[in-house]
């Protein structure tokens, strides 16, 4: 694996939290008090080349995270830095060139991809003036030249998954976050994204940060994983730790609520 030098990681996040302001609704009552926390206190670190699944239950935070990382969704505390440089307080031309090293694959390629727009014209568009190639694209996802002159209900979940991945390559991204990106899908499809998006990783050194409440593909496809437990980080290691020896007790029940029917399917990713 490909190692940046640790003082400076590819991504830290640092004592980052997120808060929505609750006001007097039926919640703030509920809760009694004025704010959500959705992320506390989180921090971490991502090396250049590397791959880090976080996951945990739903409403643990996790996609949350990806948001801020991508900045889709700012922190109301704390840091994100991407090589070496905050990106809290990006803004004009700055941004965007963030943006071109930094792409996210969505868990609903249903409503990322315009449905009055065929594949052609989508990737055309990520691509921009000197992205990749429209068919080199194609081929890095695996998907026939047949499928450009389709619009997205025309294509499988998978094909549309693939559509997503290839647009998020369109301009040579280092750091690719991918939300959930099998989710939706049935289990024989999963196990074709998983095994793209671990081709993706070795063969064209793309960093990866995956978001996922499925244990049982994760260890397949990440290096370190991260535990989320409402908003807060409460276990992170190797993959082969956390999966089959963890620190925590939390990381042990998810594990224990993983179908045993699964461990096949982890096999075939």
């Amino acid at each position: 694996m490909p190692q940046s030098d640790r003082a400076v990681p590819l991504l830290r996040l640092s004592d980052v939290g997120k808060s929505y302001a609750l006001g007097r609704s039926a919640l703030a009552r509920l809760l009694r008090r004025e704010h959500f926390h959705a992320v506390a206190g989180l921090s971490f670190d991502v090396a250049a080349g590397e791959s880090l699944a976080i996951v945990g239950e739903s409403g643990s935070g996790k996609s949350t995270v990806a948001r801020m990382i991508v900045r889709l969704i700012e922190p109301t505390g704390g840091d994100i830095e991407f090589n070496g440089r905050s990106i809290v307080q990006l803004a004009g031309g700055d941004l965007a060139a963030f943006r071109k090293q930094v792409q996210m694959v969505f868990q609903s390629t249903m409503n990322s991809l315009n449905p009055r727009k065929t594949v052609a014209t989508s990737l055309a568009e990520a691509i921009g003036r000197d992205g990749v190639p429209i068919l080199d694209l194609l081929d890095m996802v695996r998907l026939p030249r047949a499928v450009l002159a389709r619009l997205p209900h025309q294509l499988s979940g998978g094909q549309r998954q693939r559509v997503g991945i290839a647009r998020a390559l369109a301009r040579r991204p280092t750091l690719l976050v991918a939300d959930e990106p099998t989710s939706a899908l049935d289990v024989s499809i999963q196990a074709e994204i998983i095994r793209l998006l671990r081709e993706l990783h070795r063969t064209a050194g793309v960093t990866l940060v995956v978001i996922s409440h499925d244990l049982a593909l994760v260890g397949e496809l990440c290096e370190r994983v991260a535990v989320m437990q409402t908003g807060r980080l409460v276990e992170i290691g190797h993959a082969s730790q956390v999966l089959h020896a963890p620190r925590e007790r939390y990381t042990a029940e998810l594990l224990a609520a993983i179908p045993r029917g699964l461990a096949g399917r982890r096999a075939a990713a």
